[in-house]
């Protein structure tokens, strides 16, 4: 199947804000695009659509070496950090989960892109959840109670619960460069 089998929505309001936080200039923790690789959202959305003509209505993650430096990755391992670094633990994402934040060092460059796309929230509906430069990370963890509230129950409540802490101990020994 194609992507032209899909209501894909390839534009929204939500998802254009959310990757404004990836691109150059933006304030809030994470990785960044250089102005030079992309200069707008709109952009951004245009290359990736490019990369996900094949999908098949479930969950994609792309991850694209563009040959070139397009931009600033902020994920970093803890241990690697030198002892001038600072961290903090600060919200981050929709449910505010509690990430290592660090300042203090440089965000590495990279030629790396992440492209993640799948089935959307409104039955039907498929698109982009996220679209940035680097490495990809593992999601933030959700609680027990989050979970229930996603629809898990019995065996497969339980073995979300496992997968998560291994998001929880992901989170615990890696952060975010903010400049």
């Amino acid at each position: 199947m194609a992507i032209e089998n899909y209501n894909f929505i390839k534009y929204s309001p939500e998802l254009e804000e959310h990757l404004n936080r990836h691109l150059s200039g933006s304030q809030t923790a994470g990785s960044h695009f250089s102005r030079e690789a992309f200069d707008s959202a709109k952009s951004l959305i245009d290359f990736a659509y490019e990369h996900v003509k094949d999908y098949d209505g479930k969950r994609v993650v792309r991850e694209i070496d563009m040959g070139r430096d397009i931009g600033y990755d902020s994920l970093v391992q803890l241990s690697e950090l030198p002892p001038e670094a600072q961290v903090t633990l600060e919200p981050r994402g929709r449910d505010g989960y509690l990430a290592n934040i660090v300042r203090g060092v440089s965000k590495p460059t990279t030629r790396n892109m992440v492209i993640v796309a799948g089935p959307l929230r409104e039955e039907g509906t498929h698109g982009f959840y996220t679209i940035f430069p680097g490495q990809n990370a593992l999601p933030f963890p959700a609680t027990r109670e989050k979970l229930v509230e996603m629809g898990y129950s019995g065996d497969s409540l339980e073995d979300q619960v496992k997968i998560n802490e291994g998001y929880e101990n992901f989170w615990k020994n890696h952060g975010f460069i903010v400049d």
